[in-house]
């Protein structure tokens, strides 16, 4: 089922983010993540249809990520370097607690998952293309 895939990427972002002091450093470490399981949200893209658009991330590459939505259990492709996405993460292991919203850019992110783990980010410039 999705849904186990986003409980088990909750508890992995939990775990990742921690010790993580600032919000600039919980990004820092989000943006080296693996987002299959994630639940994303477009908040801003070229193509007006994708806005809105809300999922579960079940395949990433370089350039795209495919979501099952979750108004209807069908899969969507989302070109990651077109679009502003959302997200809400937990700010601690216990569901309970509350969680924070973290908007990242396609174009921070857009690379294959298994390069962004070892590329260190010196500087994030994720929403100028947007603002």
């Amino acid at each position: 089922s999705y849904l186990f895939m986003n409980r088990l990427w909750n508890e992995y972002i939990a775990e990742l983010c921690k010790d993580a002091q600032t919000d600039e450093h919980r990004l820092q470490r989000l943006i080296t993540a693996d987002f299959h399981g994630a639940i994303l949200r477009v908040v801003k893209a070229k193509n007006a249809s994708l806005v809105g658009k809300e999922g579960i991330v079940i395949q990433e590459t370089k350039n795209v990520f495919v979501i099952v939505e979750k108004s209807r259990p069908r899969r969507c492709t989302i070109l990651k370097k077109l679009c502003l996405f959302s997200m809400d993460i937990p700010r601690g292991k216990s569901e309970q607690q509350r969680q924070q919203t973290i908007f990242l850019s396609g174009p921070a992110i857009a690379l294959r998952p298994e390069q962004r783990g070892q590329k260190r980010v010196t500087q994030i410039d994720y929403l100028d293309e947007f603002c």
